[in-house]
């Protein structure tokens, strides 16, 4: 079986799980409103969500015709195909507390940013430095992510991984 995809349908599968980011944390911030900051937490990271959806897309649009038709490099197309298999609807079905959030929006970073991440960083020409850049931001979303989520609504596990990142 051909398991080959181009480029452009690379592109489209990271835009479509960054999307469906988005409104899993839109859904977070909606769910925990009762605690703000937890609630603005969600939001900020929703933002930044979106925001590398527009980036994806500028990168994507920048290419030209031929470079979105090539062939993607099949070793990353597991990670983006996993990536894109999240579903919003159904992780917030399952989310009750704030520490359940959280560790599931680590879960899904740390697979979903390391897809994209590879993908980029293997797929640009040398001197794309949006590419450099966006794979960057996504590192450092993850980051926040450990660092900034209000550390008295997770588990003392949490806690512990939270203060190695700086919190």
């Amino acid at each position: 079986m051909d398991d080959s995809i181009s480029t452009n349908a690379m592109y489209e599968i990271a835009i479509s799980s960054e999307k469906a980011a988005e409104l899993f944390y839109r859904g977070l911030e909606a769910k925990f409103a009762h605690l703000p900051a937890v609630a603005n937490f969600w939001r900020e990271y929703a933002q930044e969500e979106a925001m590398h959806t527009a980036e994806l897309e500028a990168i994507r649009k920048a290419k030209s015709p031929e470079q979105l038709s090539a062939p993607a490099d099949p070793h990353f197309l597991a990670y983006v195909r996993d990536a894109a298999q999240f579903s919003a609807v159904n992780a917030l079905n399952d989310i009750e507390t704030p520490n359940d959030a959280y560790q599931l929006a680590r879960r899904l970073e740390c697979s979903k940013t390391y897809a994209i991440f590879e993908f980029l960083i293997a797929e640009k020409p040398i001197n794309d430095i949006s590419a450099f850049a966006l794979a960057a931001r996504l590192q450092e979303h993850v980051c926040k992510l450990m660092k900034n989520f209000p550390v008295e609504y997770t588990t003392t596990a949490s806690q512990s991984v939270m203060q190695t990142y700086g919190n």
